[in-house]
């Protein structure tokens, strides 16, 4: 019996314009083994165009998820990848995907299955509030005069490099009670810190919604635990009391 194959990150497309794309999509997941995408405000993606595209993967499409928004769709993930091609002051950008990814199976391996990738609208990408939402924010490098990949192409480079990870990877991926344990604790470790901060009158020198930004950017960047972060909050709770 061969042995099961690791999980496979969930691919996310914000605002899909088109449903060709959306089945070329497909078609590229399929051929690297993903089965999950979320769809965030798509257009009528189920038609005959994403069919015809989408060929033997069109299931893809059918079994997809509809979500209203980005958050949403990443709620439940332990991490997340933005691709984009621009970058600048609040626009951070973390490296080449294949570099980013291995320096996280480095760390957490068995996280990759439940992480996703993020691609934006196939016109403008995403949006710069969108890419503050995703843990980091990576680039397919490109020729600087065709640097602007077709959508299904970039998620196929995406998808190899993962598989090709993946592949290397001996850790077993993590539990889906352990994902909602350390999604918890981030929540919880992030309302402990803002609580603190709050009682502190901590935003004279940065407003309160950026500090706490870059506070949760952190929880997730970091690649903490559930047992980690706990403590955390512990430290943070007791620091309040003290204060």
């Amino acid at each position: 019996m061969s042995p099961t194959p690791p999980p496979r990150p969930t691919v996310v497309l914000v605002e899909p314009q088109l449903p060709e794309n959306v089945g070329a999509v497909c078609r590229a997941m399929s051929n690297y083994g993903f089965h999950q995408l979320v769809l965030v405000n798509p257009c009528d993606f189920r038609s005959q165009a994403c069919q015809t595209l989408a060929m033997f993967a069109y299931s893809i499409a059918e079994q997809a998820e509809v979500v209203s928004s980005l958050e949403e769709a990443l709620s439940s993930r332990l991490l997340s990848f933005g691709f984009t091609r621009r970058q600048g002051r609040l626009r951070r950008l973390d490296g080449p995907y294949h570099e980013v990814l291995a320096q996280v199976s480095e760390r957490q391996p068995d996280w990759l299955g439940h992480s996703a990738l993020v691609f934006g609208r196939e016109a403008t990408g995403l949006l710069r509030e969108e890419t503050q939402q995703c843990t980091f924010l990576v680039e397919l490098p490109t020729d600087d005069l065709h640097g602007s990949m077709n959508l299904s192409h970039a998620i196929a480079c995406a998808c190899y490099e993962t598989v090709r990870t993946l592949s290397s990877n001996t850790t077993p991926a993590v539990s889906n009670a352990t994902q909602d344990s350390i999604v918890r604790a981030r929540k919880q470790a992030h309302a402990s810190l803002t609580r603190w901060l709050d009682d502190l009158d901590f935003y004279s020198a940065e407003p309160r919604e950026f500090l706490l930004q870059r506070i949760q950017d952190i929880l997730h960047r970091s690649l903490l635990n559930d047992a980690e972060l706990m403590s955390i909050q512990k430290v943070v709770e007791k620091l309040r009391r003290l204060s």
